[in-house]
């Protein structure tokens, strides 16, 4: 729901930091792509 609006309001760069795990990360994709938006993903 937050990183929605970050996006909409020019976020280009959404991660995590302390306790976000990649399941978190794996939510936030998926949440993202069925709201339509195009994700680029890096290694890290």
């Amino acid at each position: 729901e937050f990183a929605i609006k970050w996006i909409e309001a020019g976020a280009t760069i959404i991660g995590g930091c302390c306790e976000i795990g990649p399941e978190h990360i794996n939510f936030l994709c998926q949440n993202l792509k069925a709201n339509g938006h195009k994700l680029t993903t890096l290694p890290v």
